[in-house]
């Protein structure tokens, strides 16, 4: 629970020790909680990042051979069909 502080307006505006004290315990814990898991997301995000990277990379010498693949193959077929009609 957070509670609101008030400051007397005196001839110094400032808070007491225990103020401040509470005041860190009491807002400090949850920001530094909160930059943690900033944190850890933002590192979660670049290792996916990474990996992403990686699987494309993957999947593009995949593709670089299928087509390669399929250029041989349409080519032999092309050449049969030519054997064929010279037959005929």
């Amino acid at each position: 629970m957070i509670r609101m502080f008030h400051v007397k307006h005196s001839e110094r505006s400032i808070m007491d020790a225990g103020g401040i004290a509470s005041l860190i315990s009491n807002v400090g814990f949850p920001i530094v909680c909160f930059l943690a898991a900033a944190w850890y997301v933002k590192y979660r995000e670049d290792k996916n990042d990474e990996k992403i990277d990686k699987l494309n990379n993957l999947h593009d010498e995949e593709n670089k051979r299928m087509v390669e693949a399929l250029n041989n193959n349409t080519l032999a077929l092309t050449k049969l069909t030519d054997m064929i009609g010279k037959e005929n």
